[in-house]
């Protein structure tokens, strides 16, 4: 069964004090987290996970959301991140078995537009209901 991702969820009450605020980056960290565990069988604290993202906010934010949804840190050594420009991507690993995340340009593209007409808080609720596939180019090599 997967959580509630209404803005008003446990989960979401948890990622935005952690990170400070709701924004749509933190909810795709939350969204490539929960999709992770799901596909890979995982429980809570059970993946690694490699992050590569820009190194300044907003792209950033993806981190907190991942931390937040899979238990992956940087304390634990079970989060890694590589900073590079463009495209977020996100590797999971549980065992031997390897899922691929890479944000969808047309997704960013998106949330760049609802930033600009209603601010950070509605994209995020925007991202909170999208389909994973308009989120999410999905490999598992």
């Amino acid at each position: 069964m997967r959580p509630d991702l209404s803005p008003d969820s446990e989960l979401v009450r948890r990622a935005v004090e952690f990170h400070g605020h709701l924004g749509p980056f933190l909810v795709l960290g939350l969204r490539a987290g929960l999709l992770a565990l799901e596909r890979l069988g995982a429980a809570k604290h059970e993946l690694s996970v490699v992050v590569e993202t820009e190194d300044k906010p907003p792209a950033s934010c993806i981190i907190d959301g991942i931390q937040v949804s899979t238990g992956c840190t940087l304390g634990r050594a079970n989060l890694q991140v590589k900073w590079h420009e463009g495209t977020p991507k996100i590797t999971f690993k549980k065992d031997s078995r390897l899922l691929v995340l890479k944000v969808r340009d047309a997704a960013l593209k998106e949330i760049v537009t609802k930033i600009e007409e209603g601010g950070s808080e509605a994209a995020a609720k925007d991202v909170l209901y999208k389909d994973e596939k308009q989120l999410f180019d999905l490999s598992a090599p």
